[in-house]
């Protein structure tokens, strides 16, 4: 398959920075803290863990530059982020909530440093009194409304260049006739992403215990991820193909027919089946090796889906489209 010519990467691109632009800025907001209020911070980072149990472990507190590079694991999910957004940039809807995500993320980790330091500003020694409970709300309330800002920032999908042409000669079609509807649907699965999932998930007790809970709610988000979209459904009607994940708030995306030049099989899937597909040659859902069903979209960039049936559904959506394209009548939206 042929790279293709991305119409609308420079809005995908955007997208992609608003999602780790966040994360990558609550990195820095430790340092910032630290170099702004330094004069003023006691000898150690009395923040949170264990140092504001009691003075007894007062020493177990780390120094102020050992409390900022520990928030590089900002940097972390940030590249996290862009890897999950890589995987379902095909899907406005996911992404707007991938940007939302991070937006959310990002805010809640800043806050968390600027309440932390703000709590312990002009404490000559170790805190006399425990974390103010407005550390846990704050934090909380702060990245609800930077995930309401992701969304606006991120505002609507771009458009794809839309076709009338009727398929090539030569290719498999059904034979509509003028009023004839015709549907297919079929739901396929993916083991491997379902069972890479159920790891991630057996994983977060663990996080929780060795590690810290924002690690463990990571492994949790992304497991969950990786098992609710390891069931999809393919379906092909007369306004398009849609591939939807019923476990994943049915979650949907849908090619039109206007954005599809035809469609034909290949012998293999692209990929070893991990369920959502992305790539600069292709995107889709793969279940398995093959046979699959190809759209050649107008954007260069084919949706590739792994059936059982694909040579039924491939000559469908070529009856669809040389219906359309030869009498004149609508495909849908």
């Amino acid at each position: 398959m042929a790279d293709f010519r991305d119409e609308v990467g420079r809005g995908r691109l955007r997208w992609l920075l608003l999602a780790v632009a966040p994360l990558t800025v609550a990195a820095g907001v430790p340092w910032l803290l630290v170099l702004v209020c330094g004069d003023r911070l006691p000898e150690r980072a009395y923040v949170y863990g264990w140092s504001r149990v009691g003075p007894q472990y007062a020493h177990l507190a780390p120094t102020w530059s050992s409390w900022s590079a520990g928030w590089s694991y900002c940097l972390l999910y940030a590249v996290l982020l862009g890897v999950v957004f890589r995987r379902v940039r095909r899907w406005p809807r996911l992404q707007r909530m991938v940007v939302a995500g991070g937006w959310t993320a990002g805010t809640v980790a800043a806050t968390q440093a600027v309440c932390g330091v703000l709590a312990v500003v002009d404490v000559p020694g170790y805190p006399p009194h425990p974390m103010a409970r407005w550390y846990d709300v704050v934090p909380a309330a702060v990245g609800l409304v930077g995930g309401v800002a992701g969304l606006l920032l991120a505002g609507s999908a771009p458009a794809s260049p839309e076709t009338a042409d009727a398929p090539p000669a030569g290719l498999p079609a059904r034979r509509l006739g003028r009023t004839e509807r015709a549907l297919f649907s079929e739901v396929v699965w993916s083991t491997k992403a379902r069972v890479v999932g159920v790891l991630f998930l057996l994983c977060v007790p663990v996080a929780m215990v060795v590690v810290q809970s924002f690690t463990a709610v990571v492994l949790l988000v992304v497991g969950l991820f990786a098992v609710l979209q390891s069931t999809a459904r393919i379906q092909i009607d007369g306004t398009g193909v849609s591939l939807t994940l019923p476990l994943l708030g049915r979650a949907r995306r849908r090619v039109p027919y206007r954005h599809v030049r035809y469609a034909e099989t290949a012998e293999r899937a692209p990929t070893a089946g991990w369920g959502l597909a992305e790539n600069k040659r292709y995107w889709g859902y793969a279940a398995g090796r093959g046979p699959v069903m190809v759209l050649r979209l107008t954007d260069d960039r084919p949706f590739v889906a792994a059936l059982r049936d694909p040579e039924a559904a491939v000559a469908l959506v070529n009856g669809h489209l040389a219906r359309a394209r030869t009498s004149g009548t609508t495909t849908g939206d």
